[in-house]
């Protein structure tokens, strides 16, 4: 364990009319999926089958699963939304009046939450759309959602600032606050069951389910974060940090490269996905006290991808290599699909996984026939 003075760092209250201060806390579980959490157990073997479903349009981005199976896919050219039956099937395209951010949302209510422009839309199976809100910029992403079905927006009008927006379970706006720091970006936010944490280039805040929101100065410029049951887990370059509840950075370890992708493991290790400038990208495993490094060479272009219940990991490249690693990070199984892939992937109710291309198809890896 490591101690720097110069990152240990006092709790400070934002100066916003949104509630006392409360300590930074991260003791809740994290949630894997902005479109909710499904649970994936990646299979000894890769998945038998591979199915190509046309899209109609190019550029197409992560699906969103809704309650019943339904994969909703957002497309730029033109703009439209897809709506894919569980089994793959059917599509059923849907006109939008803008172009989507890349990610869409499940709302409480199962319909699809999208941001059009300025304004946050809801949008139904059989294409009923209706405004919610309207922000004064573009969101760099889709709203995140919590438990209780109210849901987060965060937008930056100018280079300086971070505004913050709560819409009710309706959709009402119910808050729209200015945070310090600039732009954050969108690997650096952690969704918990009750508050959100986000990193700026100058500060890690937290917004509780009450709109509370608290922050402590950030150590340096958060790629990514990540919840732990007592803290959270963030990367700056080159290093991994460890913080306890109260914001305060008590381990720090060096990593092989910059990491792309954090997250939290059921046994509360933090596993980082880092890039190599002309070299392999490669995955550490890290826990306060102690780092390893996996012997598994990953694609240059790795990106972020998931984890099932066995804390094994599925991670997928840009040019469409997809890897299964073990728990201990040993290799498990790789396929190439030979595709240029765009997105997350996607953990499908039935078993299996959803990625999206950079042309106008959804892929379904999974063992039916």
């Amino acid at each position: 364990m490591i101690r720097r003075p110069s990152l240990l760092v006092a709790l400070a209250l934002l100066a916003t009319p949104v509630g006392e201060a409360v300590p930074l806390r991260a003791d809740r579980t994290l949630s894997l999926h902005r479109a909710g959490t499904t649970a994936l157990r990646l299979p000894a073997a890769p998945w038998s089958s591979l199915h190509r479903i046309a899209l109609g349009a190019t550029t197409a981005h992560a699906p969103a699963v809704l309650p019943d199976g339904t994969l909703a896919v957002l497309l730029d050219a033109p703009p439209r939304v897809a709506f894919v039956d569980s089994r793959g099937d059917s599509v059923r395209t849907v006109p939008l009046p803008a172009r989507a951010t890349r990610t869409a949302s499940v709302g409480a209510d199962g319909r699809l939450l999208v941001t059009l422009g300025r304004a946050v839309h809801t949008l139904a199976p059989d294409g009923t759309a209706r405004a919610l809100a309207e922000l004064n910029d573009h969101p760099d992403a889709s709203p995140w959602v919590r438990a209780d079905g109210s849901s987060v927006v965060l937008t930056t009008p100018n280079d300086r600032t971070v505004q913050l927006a709560t819409l009710t379970p309706r959709g009402d706006l119910a808050t729209a606050v200015m945070l310090p720091g600039q732009q954050y970006t969108a690997s650096a936010h952690a969704l918990l069951d009750d508050a959100l944490l986000v990193a700026t280039s100058t500060r890690v805040i937290r917004i509780d389910r009450d709109d509370r929101i608290t922050s402590v100065p950030s150590p340096g410029v958060v790629t990514t974060i990540t919840a732990r049951r007592a803290g959270f887990a963030m990367t700056v370059a080159g290093a991994l940090l460890f913080a306890d509840a109260s914001g305060v950075v008590r381990a720090r370890h060096a990593l092989p490269g910059d990491a792309v992708w954090t997250v939290t493991l059921p046994d509360d290790r933090v596993v980082a996905l880092c890039r190599i400038a002309n070299a392999p990208s490669r995955v550490v495993y890290a826990t306060p006290a102690a780092l390893h490094e996996s012997a598994a060479l990953l694609p240059p272009d790795a990106s972020a991808g998931l984890v099932d219940a066995t804390g094994a990991l599925l991670v997928p490249s840009r040019r469409g290599e997809v890897v299964a690693l073990d728990g201990d990070g040993a290799e498990r199984w790789r396929l190439s699909i030979h595709d240029t892939l765009r997105g997350d992937v996607v953990a499908l109710p039935r078993g299996g996984v959803a990625l999206a291309t950079a042309g106008d198809d959804l892929l379904v890896l999974d063992d039916v026939p």
